[in-house]
């Protein structure tokens, strides 16, 4: 459960090197350096002041029928230096639980990686949604929230939009975070943003 939301930026993380993944939570607690995993990129990390009070699920699969993705979903918290953890297995997905809950007010964040040294990863085929396309996430009890896709933004990871991205909203959101753009230096340069508003109740 998110214990705040964004209302402004705590300054440059340190630049530490990792996988294929450029992510940036807010902090759940003080950290003197707060970091962000990824490769050889970092960004600004949000402060936290304000509570949900819309319910939502903790989330162990998605499923986006138009591209074929159904895969499990870990929670992810941050590692003993403050950097994000991501998921080791490239077919998962993950979730960083002390952020929202899919179905709360606010917007919930799932990361994975696009590919990795042996072929295609969860999230290889995420720039071909299309506005209106259907997103289901769903709890161990199969709970589902549904969302339906808004817009998908790739961005430099050097400009990774975190208020926008982790930023307060009025309404249950999802954003899907996975690598994008050209691959140099063994990391990609962007990331591929997709924006989701909630399109049914949940069932």
């Amino acid at each position: 459960m998110l214990s705040g939301v964004l209302v402004g930026l705590m300054g440059l993380t340190e630049v530490l090197t990792n996988n294929d993944l450029q992510f940036s939570p807010t902090q759940p607690i003080p950290i003197k350096k707060p970091t962000i995993v990824d490769e050889a990129r970092s960004y600004l990390t949000p402060k936290m002041n304000s509570v949900p009070t819309v319910s939502g699920i903790n989330p162990s699969r998605i499923q986006i029928p138009v591209i074929g993705v159904d895969a499990s979903i870990i929670q992810l918290g941050l590692n003993k230096d403050g950097t994000l953890q991501v998921p080791e297995n490239f077919d998962l997905a993950g979730w960083w639980k002390k952020g929202y809950r899919p179905g709360e007010k606010g917007s919930a964040v799932i990361v994975g990686h696009f590919d990795s040294k042996t072929g295609p990863a969860v999230f290889y085929h995420l720039q071909k949604l299309k506005v209106g396309d259907e997103i289901l996430v769903m709890n161990a009890t199969g709970r589902t929230v549904r969302f339906k896709v808004e817009r998908l933004q790739q961005i430099a990871k050097r400009s990774f939009p975190t208020a926008t991205v982790y930023g307060k909203s009025s309404k249950p959101t999802l954003r899907i975070v996975t690598c994008a753009g050209a691959f140099k230096h063994n990391h990609y340069l962007d990331n591929l943003i997709v924006f989701a508003s909630l399109s049914s109740n949940m069932h």
